[in-house]
């Protein structure tokens, strides 16, 4: 392996020769068993940024947040020294260009800021390796060219995105490590274990959680991103081995239409850059091809609507130390040479556009106002009535995207049947420096001139958290806003109140409506407080006079209760600020009693998985993530043992999420079905639902794969026969069902109207058996995003979620994903009922 370590030597000297510093030690040096090939675990990187921080005077390293396992998020500033010395008032200063309304700054001596940022996908390690490699190149230079552009630029060096992926890839390669490797392609480094590190701790894609922030990494990768709102974030990753290089821009066709024109251009400049940086190495690459730049969420696209430039470029991927590929072997140090030359050429470039780039920015934000003016939409109106968690959850959301929403300060009358209240009620209006933002997260945009989607097609928020939004068209006149933003210190009290329990209660009810009452349920279970669910709704009485109340509703009764149980039922409520209210007897003037057996106890689920590498290891992670982050459940996960008897007997639930459970032995199947029949609860989702028909689990029939494909024409030319795949494909899109609210799995609904998010085509079909289907697809169901007219045919009026009694057992199936990247909580709800209402369905 020397020659390959020679290679990059050579590379090195030639191109970086000039004017080379020994005072600070290099990554080769720095390591004392480095070798170009081998992989850098994230603790020996952070090291050696800690050691350039203190070693120089013309860097600056800035911990912003920490990974899930508890890894550091690093920024390593890199400028010349006085701007480093000033790096406080760069960023207040540039802060100003994102204000439309502050006064106008000349561009001729602002640094211009760039964000480069690698390794957000845990096995995708290449950029990393060589931004600390530029990072020694830039800081150990007297190079005019250099000197320059760290005089003009502030380069924020985001090395590891996803430490957590990063070690698990870099210890499973390292395993493998040769004095002689393979290169053939079929070797065991190139398929990992499961579960692959491409994600974080709970397996999710960080690079699609820039919207959602769902996770730790991203929560506080955004909130750094808007202290520095850089001119050009450049992200870096990696791809399929048979390709080359890839940068932006991607195909034009596909690109977000609320992105400007100029930012187009200007990222056509900037890849010619590096375009010509290719050339003269005599590197294969290619660009506006394959990948779009429509989704938000990404971190080549989210800069997009903020002023700046998004840049995504992508690497073949070496697989650990090489790999034989079609353009012959690629090796990872040539992988990290190849980054190497993207990075410069990014560098390079912004610093030739700086005074574009920067006064792009500042146009940006002062043409959203212009822009908001001419909006025909003056706003949107969001409320949530009965779930606060929920909304306090969208106004958190929105208030770390810099969206303001003021409360309103009295009721305001939508429509004849539609009434915004003032204690849940918001306003967001489209005249602020956030317009563009605002517009892609409430866009209910269905059609579109290409269908090829590279992701998703809609991320509505507020129809993802269940949340009623009503456009406003022309002026907001009617109704008074609050003159300040709401913010979480300023207003989040008055969201949630705790009720004073009192001593001589009967019992203390929870609204199944709020999600804070079914985020604690689990805790309240856990500390052997007895539960039960009222199955029908009833009026109660309370220390203010009768008052109604839904299915679904909690009850936690003295009579059932020890003193010692009650107390701690007490602490829970202030320790989560939960609002209960207070019953003074257990006879209801309407509906069932509390002690009928309509209102039924219920016990802490026990909960397991099949952990198997043909089971959709990101779904299985938004499981894991819902499980331990809301509603605080443990997570059995059960490996695939084809000879070990799984002890099911030990869980109430067993979860199947999307995967090829054709894979599963007669022998498991039949465990499956023996523990169902002895009363546990199924839940199947996607393809495991279609595996659970074949079973006769459920008697719901399916859509074949040749009844999916059959309404579609091959009326394409070959060339164009990826726009014939993407009209068969659902690449992400939300549709509107009805689920029935007085059911189980339809508790702590407002109303029947359901949000489902889809991104596949499993079918279920009706079944005739009564009341067994809980939720439909409308007749008329696309509510946002694309999907082709005969997807559409095929999914009308066809089945989200179903429930049949096998046995002493149940099986749920849903048609969908109900916890899509952990976000879409509209859905989620059902599943939540899953766990702790599946034994109340009758």
């Amino acid at each position: 392996m020397k020659r390959f370590s020679r290679i990059f030597v050579v590379f090195f000297a030639s191109i970086y020769s000039y004017g080379i510093f020994a005072n600070l030690t290099s990554p080769e040096q720095y390591f004392p068993s480095y070798q170009a090939d081998k992989h850098l675990r994230f603790d020996q990187i952070a090291n050696y940024l800690n050691y350039v921080d203190k070693s120089t005077a013309k860097s600056k390293l800035i911990q912003f947040g920490w990974s899930e396992e508890g890894r550091p998020l690093y920024l390593l500033a890199v400028s010349s020294k006085k701007n480093i010395e000033n790096l406080d008032e760069i960023r207040i200063r540039h802060e100003q260009l994102s204000n439309p309304y502050a006064t106008r700054l000349n561009s001729h001596n602002l640094p211009v800021i760039v964000w480069l940022s690698f390794a957000s996908h845990g096995d995708e390690p290449s950029g990393a390796h060589a931004a600390i490699k530029i990072i020694h190149y830039l800081l150990s230079n007297n190079q005019p060219e250099v000197n320059n552009w760290l005089n003009n630029s502030v380069l924020l060096f985001e090395v590891v995105a996803n430490p957590d992926g990063f070690d698990q890839y870099a210890n499973w390669v390292s395993g493998f490590y040769s004095d002689y490797p393979s290169s053939h392609a079929q070797h065991a480094k190139n398929t990992q274990k499961w579960p692959k590190s491409r994600g974080n701790h709970y397996w999710f894609d960080l690079n699609r959680d820039w919207l959602p922030q769902t996770q730790a990494e991203s929560k506080a990768r955004v909130l750094e991103y808007h202290k520095w709102k850089p001119n050009v974030l450049a992200d870096f990753h990696e791809m399929q081995s048979n390709q080359s290089y890839f940068f932006q821009p991607g195909v034009k066709a596909r690109i977000n239409p609320l992105t400007p024109e100029q930012n187009i251009d200007l990222t056509k400049d900037l890849s010619n850059y590096t375009a010509r940086a290719f050339d003269q190495a005599s590197k294969l690459y290619y660009s506006e091809e394959n990948f779009d730049d429509f989704y938000i969420g990404k971190g080549s696209t989210y800069p997009d609507l903020q002023g700046g430039l998004g840049i995504l470029l992508e690497q073949a991927q070496s697989q650990g130390q090489q790999i034989q590929t079609q353009n012959g072997l690629l090796t990872f140090a040539q992988s990290v040479e190849n980054q190497m030359t993207g990075i410069t050429s990014m560098i390079r470039a912004a610093n030739a556009k700086r005074k574009a780039l920067i006064d792009f920015q500042q146009d940006f934000f002062r043409n959203n106002i212009t822009l908001a003016q001419k909006d025909k939409v003056s706003g949107y109106l969001v409320q949530s009535q009965y779930d606060e968690h929920s909304l306090e959850q969208f106004l958190q959301l929105m208030s770390a995207h810099q969206i303001k929403v003021y409360p309103l300060e009295q009721d305001y009358q939508a429509n004849d049947q539609l009434v915004f209240y003032k204690n849940t009620s918001y306003w967001i209006p489209l005249q602020q420096a956030q317009y563009r933002l605002i517009k892609s997260i409430f866009s209910r945009q269905t059609e579109f001139n290409d269908h090829t989607f590279y992701d998703v097609t809609n991320w509505n928020i507020a129809l993802a958290y269940g949340l009623q939004h009503y456009s406003i068209e022309g002026r907001f006149f009617g109704v008074k806003a609050h003159e300040q933003p709401w913010d979480i210190n300023r207003h989040a009290k008055t969201l949630q109140k705790t009720t004073n329990l009192t001593e001589n209660a009967a019992g203390y009810l929870l609204d199944w409506r709020n999600g804070k009452n079914r985020f604690a349920l689990s805790e309240i279970l856990r500390n052997n407080i007895k539960v039960r669910v009222a199955k029908a709704q009833f009026k109660g009485v309370t220390p203010n006079g009768s008052k109604s109340f839904p299915a679904g509703s909690v009850l936690i009764l003295r009579a059932d209760n020890t003193k010692q149980a009650v107390t701690q039922f007490k602490n829970l409520v202030s320790q989560y600020n939960l609002r209960a209210h207070n019953l003074t007897t257990a006879h209801t003037p309407d509906g069932p009693d509390l002690g009928s057996d309509k209102v039924q106890l219920i016990e802490l689920p026990k909960v397991a998985t099949l952990a198997a590498p043909w089971v959709s290891q990101s779904e299985i992670g938004e499981f894991w993530y819902w499980l331990d982050k809301k509603i605080k459940l443990p997570l059995t996960m059960l490996a695939d043992t084809r000879h070990t008897k799984w002890p099911l007997n030990d869980f109430t639930h067993l979860y199947l999420a999307d995967g090829q459970y054709q894979n599963l032995t007669t022998q498991q199947i039949d465990q499956i079905k023996t523990w169902v029949d002895q009363g546990g609860t199924l839940i199947v989702t996607k393809r495991a639902a279609i595996w659970a028909s074949q079973q006769q689990l459920i008697k719901n029939d399916y859509l074949s794969e040749r009844d999916l494909s059959s309404p579609f024409k091959q009326n394409y030319d070959y060339a164009n026969k990826e726009s014939f795949y993407s009209e068969m494909r659902i690449s992400g899109t939300v549709f509107k069902g009805a689920i029935d609210p007085t059911h189980p799995l339809g508790f702590g609904r407002t109303t029947p109207l359901v949000h489902l998010f889809r991104n596949d085509r499993v079918v279920l079909l009706e079944t005739s058996t009564p009341f067994a289907d809980v939720a439909l697809y409308d007749n008329d169901p696309l509510t946002a995003g694309y999907v082709s007219p005969e997807n559409i045919n095929h999914i009308k009026n066809t089945v989200a979620l179903t429930h049949h009694k096998v046995g002493s057992g149940r099986v749920i199936a849903f048609s969908d994903n109900p916890l899509f990247r952990g976000y879409w909580f509209d859905t989620a709800k059902m599943l939540t009922n899953s766990l702790f209402f599946a034994e109340l369905i009758d």
